[in-house]
């Protein structure tokens, strides 16, 4: 695929994937806006990128607010002139037996992992669809085909990611709009 000025959104750059996915994106001349909550991190990631006189920019973005992520949808296509690629990368996990996982700690992996990308979609698709084209792609976990023992929450959250992502390929087959699972992980024998 020729990333050559595509608009592309990657949330949860600061991480590691995200990191590395904003850097070859941006290698490969894509006009890359990145987000995250923590302001620091997300502005070092972007003073990374500029360092290599890459094109991008970065937004502070709690992706768990309907409202914010709206703004930043906007101002990305008015920035951008739209969005070509959107990579659903941010995620939150909390390893510890199931006896000991709260409700809130499964309601917050299901927030980030699974409610942020879908409304992340939901802000993103219209655009891509009046576009005519546009690619979805959701970070998945080998722990969603493949549940891990303490992780048993973040295991039903990207279980449910990748529910969606397979649910919206069929719903977009025959436009050119493609929607991807990445499974990042290795199964267990």
């Amino acid at each position: 695929m020729n990333f050559k000025n595509k608009s592309v959104i990657i949330t949860g750059a600061t991480g590691a994937l995200g990191g590395a996915l904003a850097c070859e994106l941006a290698d490969r001349g894509a006009a890359v806006t990145i987000c995250g909550r923590s302001r620091n991190k997300t502005q070092n990631q972007y003073f990374r990128l500029e360092d290599y006189g890459k094109i991008s920019t970065w937004k502070e973005v709690d992706i768990t607010s309907v409202g914010q992520v709206n703004s930043f949808i906007e101002e990305v296509t008015n920035r951008r002139g739209g969005i070509d690629i959107l990579i659903n990368c941010a995620a939150t996990a909390s390893p510890q037996d199931f006896d000991s996982l709260t409700e809130a700690q499964a309601r917050n992996e299901m927030e980030i992992n699974y409610f942020a990308p879908l409304r992340l979609i939901k802000a993103a698709l219209p655009l891509m669809k009046a576009k005519g084209t546009g690619w979805i792609l959701n970070i998945s976990s080998v722990c969603a085909l493949n549940p891990y023992p303490f992780l048993s929450s973040y295991s039903a959250s990207k279980a449910a990611l990748s529910a969606l992502t397979q649910a919206l390929q069929v719903e977009l087959y025959g436009t050119n709009i493609l929607v991807s699972n990445v499974y990042v992980g290795k199964l267990s024998q």
